[in-house]
């Protein structure tokens, strides 16, 4: 008896190391940092501006993307599902080729990096912990930063997805976004109009880029209608509304 009490001890010290050495794979165990006086927080503006937009945008390359139907969604376009009510995405999106690099919008602390419906996971960076406002790099492959770490603007933080694209495809896609809400991640944050919100130091050079993109790629297609350019007077931005969820 003695000696069948001592096998079944060493299983399961076995067992333990096993599950401690080789923790499940793509999931990350550490904890979220929490603090209550975010749910105290009612600011209406972010208390950043972007310091990037996750990329270089040089990095959109027309040919990779000759198989979808746009490089570049603005916040606020109108996305149509069979069977569901057309919404508006609060996310803007690049179309990007496989393998390009995820970069933070700002500088900050990591405050969640969940995996999502789609398998790909999202980068929330908020700049204090006591912020109801988040900068997010959304459906990113490889995530190389966890909850808790500080990241600068610029840093890369992950790759952009191939959820949509599967692996032989050329191109791959990411949003971002900010978010307005909590960090209770049980509850979906509000977005506000993205590149309203650019630093001073990157936001001309982004809006010449952004507005070259769009015609460029409206000029490739042979389509004037491609994008509402004057929707509002910042580019990128279909809405300057607050989009729920």
């Amino acid at each position: 008896m003695a000696k069948l009490l001592i096998g079944i001890i060493l299983i399961a010290v076995i067992i333990a190391g096993v599950i401690i050495f080789f923790p499940k794979k793509g999931g990350y165990d550490a904890q979220r940092p929490q603090n209550d006086s975010a749910f105290n927080d009612t600011s209406e503006e972010p208390p950043f501006r972007l310091k990037g937009v996750g990329l270089d945008l040089n990095d959109i390359d027309f040919s990779v993307v000759i198989d979808h139907k746009i490089p570049f969604e603005g916040y606020g376009t109108w996305v149509e599902v069979p069977g569901e009510k057309p919404y508006r995405n609060p996310q803007p999106t690049f179309v990007v080729p496989k393998g390009t690099k995820v970069r933070a919008l700002i500088d900050g602390f990591v405050i969640d990096v969940p995996k999502l419906y789609s398998g790909d996971y999202s980068v929330r960076v908020a700049a204090s912990m006591d912020s109801r406002w988040s900068a997010e790099t959304e459906h990113v492959d490889n995530p190389i930063v966890k909850p808790g770490d500080f990241v600068k603007a610029g840093q890369v933080v992950a790759e952009a997805s191939t959820a949509k694209t599967g692996n032989n495809s050329p191109w791959a896609w990411f949003e971002i976004g900010i978010g307005k809400g909590t960090q209770n991640l049980d509850e979906r944050p509000d977005h506000v109009c993205t590149f309203k919100y650019l630093d001073d130091s990157i936001k001309a050079e982004t809006y010449k880029k952004l507005k070259s993109i769009m015609a460029a790629w409206e000029e490739y297609k042979k389509d004037p209608n491609v994008y509402d350019e004057n929707a509002t007077p910042t580019p990128g931005c279909l809405t300057e509304v607050e989009i729920d969820g």
